[in-house]
């Protein structure tokens, strides 16, 4: 999605077990996509991940602000690792009460 942050995709399909974190349904208009999750390491970023793109390190406080994909949002969300409150929600300024 041009503009948008993802997480990165990974050249192999198969995780192992003892790497799998979870597996995500994430579905886009009539079509619904099987997505597993797997941890990696940043020594093994390189090496696992489909190059191409702009990559960077983000610390987790500032992901929450940024123009993420749907389904790196739900992934992060779900890993309790998303800190700020979804960009649709609305919350009164501090000043006033809700």
């Amino acid at each position: 999605m041009p503009g948008m942050w993802e997480l990165p995709a990974l050249l192999e399909s198969v995780v192992p077990d003892d790497a799998l974190r979870m597996t995500v349904r994430h579905s886009i208009m009539q079509v619904n996509f099987y997505v597993r999750i797997r941890t990696v390491f940043e020594d093994d970023v390189e090496a696992l991940a489909v190059s191409g793109g702009e990559r960077r390190w983000v610390p987790l406080h500032e992901a929450g602000g940024m123009a993420l994909t749907g389904l790196a949002r739900k992934v992060l969300s779900r890993t309790h690792l998303l800190t700020a409150p979804p960009l649709d929600a609305i919350a009164p300024p501090a000043d006033e009460e809700p």
